[in-house]
């Protein structure tokens, strides 16, 4: 599970809005007042959301699940995509200023 800030890393909102994201399941909160609340959206409602001074103003929930190959699929082929995956954290956690990313 990883929060990412939106607005705030030009790198991992184009893996989003480009679909490439290894995210299996991802969930997106929208700021709506400078009170604090929050609704649950979607990517096309935050995907142009700046990020603000110090905070961000739409947020992205990702997680990357296990999930169990069909049979048909090869054990190399299963252990090239969670390599990427393993990757394209490691990437993304470079890219990131470490104050704004929980892992």
């Amino acid at each position: 599970m990883a929060t990412l800030p939106i607005g705030y890393n030009e790198f991992s909102d184009g893996l989003l809005r480009d679909g490439k994201s290894p995210f299996t399941t991802q969930h997106f909160l929208k700021q709506i007042s400078k009170r604090n609340y929050w609704f649950e959206s979607d990517w096309e409602k935050c995907r142009d959301v700046p990020y603000g001074r110090f905070v961000a103003h739409a947020i992205v929930f990702g997680a990357i699940q296990g999930i169990a190959p069909p049979p048909s699929t090869s054990r190399v082929a299963c252990n090239e995509q969670l390599a990427y995956s393993r990757q394209w954290v490691a990437d993304l956690v470079e890219c990131l200023d470490p104050a704004h990313i929980t892992i």
